[in-house]
């Protein structure tokens, strides 16, 4: 009897000792959780950029949203290095819109079609215009992409010199020709042809081809 005595007695006390632990076991787990979560969190923000700009791409390669790479300035700022066209089966043929009224919004240089592009179809839309070149780029959505906007007119130049000279893009040539998103004046804008690649100043109601492109 002494002996089960004995073991109960000692059963008790683990127990005791048990219920004791409980409560401080179960903090130590709840904290360790909670902190576990925050770092892994902020792990995969920081992992998700790493990777964006851990990959590399040349002229000429497929980018993310299925058109080719036409530029890489080398480096990440402003939020992006590269631009890429889109695919040919988005291409169309438009008008540049507003003729008669000179915008005087545009610029020329790389990196400047994204603010040509949304400034002048801001500008259609006060006017009441049915859709134009820089409308059509702005609402395009190609594989869940829908940054798209029409390139400046030095940038349209980069895609004819990086791809359609090398017959990369499947671009129209002879007897084609391609709008910018440059304004000349009230009554012309900035297109290229894709032949010999002459640039020169349209009259925005002509239909020339529209080719969108994207920063990213």
């Amino acid at each position: 009897m002494k002996n089960e005595e004995s073991t109960v007695q000692v059963k008790d006390k683990a127990k005791a000792m048990q219920l004791r632990w409980f409560p401080l076991i179960i903090l130590l787990m709840s904290l360790l959780l909670l902190f576990g979560c925050q770092s892994v969190t902020t792990g995969s923000a920081e992992d998700v950029d790493a990777v964006e700009e851990a990959v590399t791409y040349a002229v000429g390669d497929t980018g993310p949203a299925g058109g080719l790479v036409f530029y890489d300035k080398g480096q990440y700022s402003e939020g992006w290095r590269y631009l890429e066209s889109a695919p040919p089966e988005s291409e169309v043929s438009l008008q540049w819109g507003s003729h008669g009224s000179d915008l005087n919004v545009t610029s020329h240089g790389i990196g400047e079609g994204r603010g040509n592009t949304g400034r002048i179809a801001e500008a259609i839309r006060e006017l009441e215009m049915r859709p134009q070149g820089a409308t059509y780029c702005e609402d395009l959505v190609i594989g869940g992409f829908d940054d798209w906007f029409l390139p400046s007119l030095d940038e349209l130049d980069l895609i004819f010199w990086s791809l359609a000279q090398k017959d990369l893009g499947t671009f129209q040539k002879e007897g084609y020709g391609y709008w910018s998103s440059s304004e000349f004046d009230e009554n012309f804008a900035w297109a290229q042809g894709f032949s010999e690649g002459v640039q020169g100043k349209i009259e925005k109601t002509e239909l020339f081809l529209v080719r969108a492109v994207r920063a990213f």
